[in-house]
Order: C-alpha cells, then sequence, then structure tokens
C-alpha cells in the first residue's frame, strides 16, 4: 500500500548505505524504518541536551 508520508532523497557513502541494510536486517527492520529509527533517536538526544523544539519552530512549506 502506497504511503502519503513525504520523501526525502538522501546521498551518503556507499558503506554507510550498506551498514544501514545489515544493521536493518539484524533488527528485522526495513531500511527505511531503521533510517526512521535512527534519526528520531538522534532528535531526542538532541532534545534532551538542547531542550525540546516545539511545532512553533517549525516550518512547514509545501512544494509542489
Amino acid at each position: 500500500m502506497p504511503s502519503d508520508l513525504p520523501r526525502i532523497t538522501l546521498r551518503m557513502d556507499q558503506e554507510f548505505i550498506d551498514k544501514i541494510n545489515k544493521i536493518a536486517e539484524r533488527e528485522n527492520r526495513s531500511t527505511n524504518q531503521q533510517i526512521t529509527y535512527i534519526i528520531k533517536k538522534y532528535i531526542e538526544q538532541y532534545e534532551q541536551e538542547n531542550g525540546r523544539i516545539n511545532s512553533a519552530e517549525l516550518s512547514v512549506t509545501k512544494t509542489g
């Protein structure tokens, strides 16, 4: 089933991609789920160290 979630294009070294794929396999996640997990954990860590980023600080724009 197609997702309505926004998409991003990400460029990175092949070595990182291969390692993320291997970690995802070991964690029984898709590569997309693994990348989302990594980003979520980083945001949580960042907010613990620097304070919560509230919705007023976010600017949402649509491209089209």
